[in-house]
């Protein structure tokens, strides 16, 4: 996806709606079938849809 080729790492957090049906891939699984086993992706909870997410800005710098 040509979009991914443009970012040096993938921050996911909670899907709510998605992850109250019982798929048998996570959003995770499905990522990693359409970018490159070199791009770094890390999964938290404290960001997405939850209840207890905390707010990041779109687009900022990040450093894990």
């Amino acid at each position: 996806m040509g979009v991914f080729d443009k970012v040096t790492g993938v921050l996911l957090g909670t899907f709510t709606n998605y992850e109250k049906e019982d798929y048998k891939l996570t959003v995770y699984d499905l990522l990693k079938i359409h970018i490159s086993d070199t791009l770094p992706v890390a999964c938290t909870k404290e960001i997405g849809h939850g209840h207890e997410s905390k707010a990041i800005v779109i687009g900022e710098k990040l450093t894990l």
